[in-house]
């Protein structure tokens, strides 16, 4: 898995939650900058949001 690119800004005040996720998958390495989230990859983000509100995501494993 590549390293986070930490060079790649998180936004402040993000103007919607895609926005949001665009800028994690890029620092990540899941997409290269300019490229576009999938509805797919949106519809994914959207649901390990819904886990951890839920709390059903394990903290201590990664």
């Amino acid at each position: 898995m590549p390293e986070e690119d930490p060079t790649i800004p998180m936004p402040a005040a993000p103007a919607s939650n895609r926005a949001l996720f665009q800028t994690l998958a890029e620092r990540v390495g899941l997409l290269v900058p300019g490229a576009s989230l999938s509805h797919q990859q949106i519809a994914f983000a959207e649901g390990v949001v819904e886990l951890v509100k839920n709390g059903r995501l394990n903290e201590n494993e990664k």
